[in-house]
């Protein structure tokens, strides 16, 4: 007697799926490259906007102390420039009053606002960079979960 072994044969499904290593666990293995390839790719854009952020951020900030400087010696000239024929009489100056009241505002005004839009763009800059790396902190967490 003789025994006969039973030759299962594959299909062709099963025979590509073996030769790609295609089963669940290799599928599962592809997802996790594809995950951690997008991950990768998601870092390196958050990495690239905070350096974009930050470029941007320090050459706003140098035109802006620059600016700031300009208003300031601005804002020091008017309280110095005075028109001395505007300060001959009594009437004169009394009328004179008014108009070097509103040049001393008008300067006090533009170097506040400067100030104040400095400000304004270091605490957006600050909150910028904070979403950034929070971002990029989930996006490594996630990472290291796929690992």
């Amino acid at each position: 007697m003789s025994k006969q072994v039973e030759v299962k044969k594959s299909s062709w499904i099963e025979k590509v799926l073996a030769k790609l290593n295609l089963s669940e666990e290799g599928k599962v293995g592809l997802m996790q490259e594809r995950l951690i390839k997008y991950y990768k790719e998601e870092k390196r854009k958050i990495e690239a906007n905070i350096e974009t952020i930050t470029r941007n951020y320090t050459r706003d900030m140098e035109t802006a102390e620059e600016e700031l400087l300009e208003i300031k010696e601005a804002e020091d000239a008017a309280f110095i420039d005075l028109d001395l024929d505007k300060v001959n009489t009594v009437e004169s100056r009394k009328a004179y009053i008014a108009v070097l009241d509103r040049q001393f505002n008008e300067a006090i005004k533009a170097r506040k606002e400067k100030e104040e839009e400095i400000e304004r763009k270091t605490k957006d800059f600050d909150a910028s960079i904070k979403s950034c790396e929070k971002a990029l902190e989930i996006v490594e967490l996630k990472m290291s979960k796929l690992q």
